[in-house]
């Protein structure tokens, strides 16, 4: 993935406007943090032999996390779009695009976050053996 990165920043780096260049350095980084952070969050909890009450509360987990997720990814969303526009754009008003970028960081950090705080409380609510059978499917 490391090769990915530089190998995209590499074909911008010729960008007319360094801001524009460091902008886009940015937010490649932000989408490599993004795959990285996300593998944890995917965990099906559900092959961990939970019971009815343990279902229960990670049920009600799941639901607080589709409602800040539909909540929030769709701004997320069309910031992503918005700023690979403005990036193209050789006449793009800087401070539209770093308006934009600060926004569409604070949305995704607020989603890392709230993916972490659910992680951990569904975590909280398991037993030793179930916890170790996370590890293990999380292969750690």
């Amino acid at each position: 993935m490391k090769t990915q990165f530089l190998n995209k920043y590499d074909r911008h780096q010729n960008l007319k406007c360094p801001l524009l260049a460091g902008i886009v350095l940015f937010i490649f980084s932000i989408v490599i943090q993004g795959q990285l952070m996300t593998g944890w969050a995917e965990v099906d909890f559900n092959a961990l032999s939970l019971t009815p009450a343990q279902q229960t509360v990670i049920n009600q987990y799941e639901n607080e996390w589709r409602q800040t997720y539909s909540q929030l990814y769709p701004q997320v969303k069309s910031d992503r779009q918005t700023l690979r526009k403005l990036i193209n754009d050789p006449n793009a008003n800087e401070g539209q695009v770093m308006m934009i970028q600060s926004r569409l960081q604070q949305n995704e950090d607020k989603l890392r976050s709230e993916a972490t705080s659910i992680f951990m409380k569904k975590k909280k609510q398991l037993n030793p053996e179930q916890r170790q059978n996370l590890q293990k499917m999380m292969g750690r």
